[in-house]
């Protein structure tokens, strides 16, 4: 990236999108290869367009770029950039970049594929094309395709293997054949530049929009973390057998070891297989790029996965730092064969993921030199905050957090990187709320607000489950959690401009109003559409609470809507233009529904809320949500806190949702009672875990970022740093340190960072805050309120 950097193009009116030219992109056509069956959008292709011209002296332009369906940009073979960001049709994200040109002559190449059948769920498709335009007019003639003289070649030698579901297909490369130059010739137009349609009539395929998003990293993975585990002379297949005298070959070992380390070749004899075991030592979302000489013949795949598990089960992994004996199989790889002798480097067509690779090599009548390296790809997401403790255990499992949020961060956030790599509600919420922890720029937190918003077109108003995704699903629980990730978003960071929130605030008006279609009789919510997830607990019927179906009545459900209701009117509240009719009617909405679940579901001598109409099943779910919502208020809120922590038996929560108990015990001021719960994560990093899991054991992805909240709750509930006002401009800071003693650390704030030195006497919290300029708060504790000011306070 040392030619290009990406630079923010503000959205312009969506409602005149392909109506009237609004960037700089609408100057240029959509081109791709003349072929017409490469220009099909029933078929595959991967082409690759270059465009020569020469300068006589350097130039500074913004250009815009995107493709559909992918693209990679280089300049002079330099890679710059790839894209687009994962969007819709609707909304079809291109990058503007700011690139640096010499004096002299350049080439411009972006390789671009169009897979219907081959790419991830998560990536949306129109029609195969390539856009690339000049931001300053005089340079469109050059630059822009459709005017410039671009040419394009078809790549071949690319094929696709069934791989994971949603992760996109793994590729086999036939090198000889990728490496033949295919005629080069010229582009054809798919569609012309724009023009504008005084009489409103909207242009077909797609709408653009520009991405608010930072470049994706693609920087090599430092070789010196990699350890080669195994060396197996016998590997053959997709389900790798990994045994003891496989781990104790030493003299090979280190020949892998130090190439790796250096950067140099290691040789693989004539008529040998090998398969290596490479341990990155953490979780790991790259692009291998492996370089081969001689080996005329030869087969290289590279296999990837997040652990190794035992013989009897692929959930049963045990220690995930122990290889031997152990299983390796895989679902995302890429195979490489037919090398024809000359030095030949070949990477992959999308980041692959997990903490081992297994690279086999087979080799016929020649030897083969091969050299490895590993590109990390993500969303430059690093950690900001930082916190201490005075016990070690509470200090250790904070990378792993970190990692996981990471690793779980490209153009969307996503359930994990391995299996689905898609976006859901209800793990976006608590990952958004990790990242604001972490880091100060914002700009995934953001999109995924807008992401979820162009998903209800497809739902008739309410949220999609996950978004974007080619196959459509439907939550409504999750839709009902979108409200709060914008409440969220509003009370930790400044939106960037008043007409952006208006516009969110107007879709939650939209989608509650959908939402009551499911309000029955009662007041109670009822015939869900969807799959009506909670949690993965385990005696409900995949994640289903009682009365484990869909359509049912759950107090959950009604819940959900309530936890909804209440986001919205905080919405609206927060501003001074604040529509008092439509809060008023929120809030009569929210009295109807709690009554009924006051009169339906409360059970007075348990002091709690039952999950089914029969007052048969209980969950801390249902008491976390009715707190927090305020469906339950004063006393009888005071006895179901109580009541939920001491009563048996109640279905208490996992991973993802321990985060709404977590936000309960923060609200009755026990927020240090979380540090209870800390061995949950405890015990995953004695099993050898490097990144959050989805679940306890047995449990399916290693890699699951609903995990990290605890890194948030570090600070928002056991240092009760939260704000207190939108866009954080005043702070309210009420620590409960439970067992701990001492902590110390930096929390990240738009305008700099809130730094912190508690001590705990009792319960007693004294020490140190300073606030950055201009921001004030009040601190409280023991039924204390301190005022805090700019700049240091002494406590």
């Amino acid at each position: 990236m040392k030619n290009a950097t990406r630079v923010d193009t503000a959205p312009a009116d969506p409602r005149n999108a392909n109506i009237m030219t609004q960037y700089a992109a609408d100057h240029a056509a959509w081109i791709w290869h003349p072929d017409p069956a490469l220009c099909s959008s029933e078929n595959g292709s991967m082409v690759e367009f270059t465009l020569d011209f020469e300068l006589k002296e350097p130039l500074s332009e913004i250009c815009q770029v995107t493709a559909d369906n992918r693209f990679e940009l280089f300049l002079d073979g330099e890679y710059l950039a790839m894209g687009p960001d994962r969007g819709d049709a609707d909304h079809w994200a291109f990058s503007s970049l700011k690139i640096e040109f010499e004096a002299g002559k350049h080439t411009l190449a972006a390789r671009c594929w169009y897979e219907p059948e081959a790419m991830p769920n998560a990536q949306h498709l129109v029609r195969p094309g390539f856009l690339f335009a000049a931001v300053s007019e005089p340079l469109r003639a050059v630059f822009n395709t459709g005017t410039g003289a671009w040419k394009v070649r078809r790549v071949n030698g690319i094929s696709f293997q069934p791989g994971g579901w949603a992760t996109g297909r793994c590729s086999r490369w036939d090198v000889a054949e990728y490496f033949t130059p295919a005629e080069t010739m010229d582009p054809v137009v798919v569609l012309e530049p724009r023009t504008d349609n005084m009489f409103g009539g909207k242009r077909r395929y797609w709408r653009l929009y520009p991405s608010c998003l930072p470049e994706q990293t693609r920087t090599p993975f430092p070789a010196e973390k990699i350890r080669v585990r195994a060396v197996m002379h016998a590997a053959g297949g997709d389900e790798i057998t990994v045994d003891a005298a496989d781990t104790e070959r030493a003299d090979e070992i280190r020949m892998w070891q130090d190439a790796l380390a250096s950067g140099g070749f290691v040789t693989v004899p004539a008529g040998t297989e090998r398969c290596v075991l490479i341990d990155f030592g953490t979780y790991l979302t790259a692009y291998p790029e492996l370089t081969v000489k001689d080996g005329q013949g030869a087969l290289v795949r590279i296999m990837w996965n997040e652990a190794l598990h035992e013989k009897d089960d692929f959930r049963n992994r045990k220690n995930r730092s122990e290889v031997a004996g152990k299983i390796f199989d895989s679902f995302q790889w890429n195979e490489y064969v037919n090398f024809d002798g000359p030095e030949r480097t070949v990477s992959s067509f999308w980041w692959k993921a997990g903490r081992y690779a297994a690279v086999r090599v087979v080799t016929t009548d020649s030897p083969a030199a091969l050299s490895l390296r590993f590109l990390e790809s993500r969303y430059p997401l690093e950690a900001e905050s930082h916190v201490e403790f005075d016990e070690p255990m509470l200090n250790g499992i904070q990378p792993m957090m970190i990692r996981a949020l990471q690793m779980c961060m490209h153009e969307t956030f996503m359930d994990c990187p391995y299996y689905e790599q898609l976006m859901y509600v209800g793990d976006t919420r608590t990952e958004a709320l990790t990242a604001l922890s972490m880091q100060r720029e914002s700009g995934l937190p953001l999109r995924a607000l807008h992401l979820f918003d162009w998903s209800r077109s497809v739902w008739s108003g309410l949220a999609a489950e996950h978004y974007p995704g080619r196959g459509s699903q439907l939550s409504a629980t999750y839709s009902a959690l979108w409200p709060l990730m914008i409440r969220d978003y509003m009370m930790y960071r400044p939106f960037s401009s008043d007409d952006e929130f208006f516009r969110l605030r107007r879709s939650v008006r939209s989608m509650l109003n959908a939402f009551a279609d499911y309000v029955n009789a009662d007041g109670l919510i009822e015939n869900l559409p969807g799959w009506s997830f909670v949690d993965w607990v385990g005696e409900w019927n995949i994640g289903i609470p009682y009365p484990l179906v869909n359509i049912g009545v759950s107090s959950i459900f009604t819940l959900h809507y309530l936890m909804s209701l209440r986001a919205a009117i905080e919405l609206e509240e927060h501003l001074p233009e604040a529509d008092r009719i439509l809060v008023s009617y929120w809030k009569s909405c929210f009295d109807r529904s709690a009554a009924a679940l006051k009169k339906h579901f409360w059970v007075e001598e348990k002091n709690l809320f039952a999950d089914d109409l029969p007052l048969a099943h209980f969950s801390q779910h249902a008491q976390c949500l009715a707190l927090l919502s305020g469906a339950v208020t004063g006393e009888d809120a005071e006895k179901c806190y109580e009541a939920m922590q001491t009563y048996s038996p109640i279905a208490k929560p996992t991973l993802y949702f321990i985060h709404y108990l977590f936000d309960t015990l923060a609200m009755f001021g026990e927020g240090g009672k979380i540090l209870d719960y800390a061995d949950i994560w405890g015990d995953m990093l004695k099993l050898g875990a490097v990144t959050t899991w989805e679940s306890p054991e047995p449990t399916r992805s290693e890699c699951h970022a609903w995990g990290a909240h605890l890194f948030h709750h570090y600070f928002a509930s056991i240092a009760g740093i939260r704000p207190a006002s939108p866009a954080f401009r005043t702070v309210v800071v009420s620590p409960s340190m439970g067992r701990a003693k001492t902590m110390r650390g930096s929390y990240v704030h738009p305008d700099g960072m809130i730094d912190f030195d508690f001590v705990n006497d009792s319960g007693k919290v004294g020490g140190s805050i300073t606030l950055p300029a201009g921001v004030t708060g009040s601190f409280v504790n023991c039924g204390a309120t301190k005022e805090l000011h700019e700049g240091k306070n002494i406590l």
